[in-house]
């Protein structure tokens, strides 16, 4: 939301139909409702973008103030950009600490269903050399 806003921004358009198109990038129904607020808050009632986004309570407290220092400087677009690739860094790093601790899980479960099959051939076999001798 933040990269397209922010490029929406740079490209010359008004902050209203920035903010108009910025929310169709977004599928989480909860944001949507929260980018309306933001939308209405700042379109309506002229509130800054920082404090409409500070009344919503959904974006993180850098990015708030980010958006306000922005606003100081006229620098808004950049600023946003800026905002967009920190937030992406921060979701690959989870998902990267995400990755490795499942990795470990996944091979356990596996392991231990290779095992199951094994024991489930192997029992039967066992068991019909015992009846057989």
């Amino acid at each position: 939301y933040c990269q397209t806003l922010g490029t929406l921004l740079k490209s010359g358009v008004d902050l209203k139909t920035s903010l108009e198109i910025s929310r169709y990038v977004v599928v989480n129904q909860l944001f949507i409702k929260k980018l309306d607020q933001l939308f209405i808050d700042v379109n309506n009632k002229g509130v800054p973008l920082s404090a409409a986004m500070a009344r919503i309570d959904y974006f993180p407290e850098y990015v708030r103030h980010v958006v306000s220092i922005g606003e100081e400087a006229a620098r808004v677009d950049e600023l946003l950009e800026k905002v967009a690739v920190r937030m992406q860094e921060e979701v690959n790093t989870l998902l990267e600490a995400l990755t490795s601790l499942l990795q470990p899980v996944l091979i356990l479960i596996l392991g231990g269903a290779v095992g199951f099959i094994a024991l489930a051939v192997l029992l039967p076999m066992l068991n019909m050399s015992q009846i057989l001798q």
